[in-house]
């Protein structure tokens, strides 16, 4: 338990988990039907992201380093708004979003201990994601969908984090890939010229 705790600490401060220089591991942290991709601070459900304002997704961060640990209002309040003066009413507003953003009507995920703060009770699961899943979405195709984008040919399985790692390649690099990877669409008048 306190390695998997740590694991999760050191996940949600952005420290690396592996020794390897400049190595990552893409994690998502899974508990009660949702993921946490802390790489990316979003909170998805059944790979849907779910918005989130700065502070609840704060406080769910603290809730994730912290699960079935009862968490007092004062060390919310030091950890989510520094040393702002706010009072009680601001983290009950925080935690209310947060109970909204996760359809936590029944009072289930996140318990309010009476006078004394507020525990995440439900088990958090680290996950990695395995190499084939990310093989398998590195052989989706790509098509050309009219003259202005290139798109998946199913753009719900689309992994992400590929998707970010094309935007974030240079033009050129783009270009040459996906000149790899396009198959020309038959009814695109555009396709048909070349």
């Amino acid at each position: 338990m306190i390695a998997k705790r740590t694991m999760i600490h050191r996940l949600l401060m952005d420290e690396p988990l592996s020794e390897a220089p400049g190595a990552q591991v893409a994690v998502l942290l899974v508990f009660a039907g949702f993921e946490f991709d802390p790489r990316r601070d979003e909170l998805r459900k059944g790979g849907a992201p779910i918005a989130l304002r700065p502070k609840p997704l704060a406080l769910l961060r603290h809730l994730l380093k912290n699960p079935a640990r009862l968490l007092m209002k004062d060390e919310l309040i030091a950890a989510l708004w520094g040393p702002t003066v706010v009072t009680d009413d601001s983290l009950v507003q925080c935690v209310g979003d947060l109970r909204a953003a996760l359809d936590d009507r029944d009072l289930r995920l996140i318990k309010t201990l009476p006078r004394r703060g507020y525990m995440l009770d439900t088990t958090v699961e680290v996950v990695t994601p395995g190499p084939v899943k990310a093989a398998a979405a590195a052989t989706r195709p790509v098509w050309f969908l009219g003259t202005s984008a290139f798109m998946p040919a199913d753009a719900g399985e689309m992994d992400q984090s590929l998707l970010e790692l094309f935007h974030a390649m240079p033009r050129e690099s783009r270009l040459k890939l996906l000149s790899l990877l396009v198959r020309p669409d038959p009814r695109n008048a555009l396709s048909r010229r070349a």
